[in-house]
């Protein structure tokens, strides 16, 4: 079965979002029959805001996404393709993170709201939200 990694601003849409950035995000969910990947990363980034403002409730819903997802292991490799792909793409370094999880993952996909990061890995990050008007 493919697996396809989602990264933290797929799933603060879920979360967070209202309108059609959401609605497009939950459709495409439903639409895949891959497994979904998140790494340590992704969580790290989500949880910033519950505990920033204190709201066990938005952490809690955070948790429930995200427990329900894969979680890619990020050895020393993942963080030397990491540095490798900073490098070579000129990314940045969550990019480059997220990139490296999901390829160490064996991911077939990384799903973004990030066009640039999609045009840098093309054929591979995918911008979710390319095809909204």
């Amino acid at each position: 079965m493919a697996l396809i990694y989602v990264d933290s601003v797929i799933c603060i849409y879920l979360i967070e979002g209202d309108g059609p950035r959401r609605e497009h995000a939950l459709e495409k969910l439903a639409q895949t029959d891959a497994s979904l990947c998140v790494s340590p990363l992704v969580l790290m980034e989500c949880l910033v805001k519950p505990f920033r403002e204190d709201d066990p409730d938005l952490e809690r819903r955070y948790r429930e996404l995200l427990g329900g997802f894969e979680t890619a292991e990020m050895g020393l490799g993942v963080w030397e393709a990491a540095a490798r792909i900073r490098a070579t793409l000129r990314l940045g370094a969550a990019d480059a993170i997220h990139l490296a999880a999901a390829r160490g993952a064996g991911c077939s996909e990384l799903w973004t709201a990030d066009a640039a990061l999609a045009k840098k890995a093309p054929g591979f990050a995918v911008d979710l939200f390319a095809d909204l008007t």
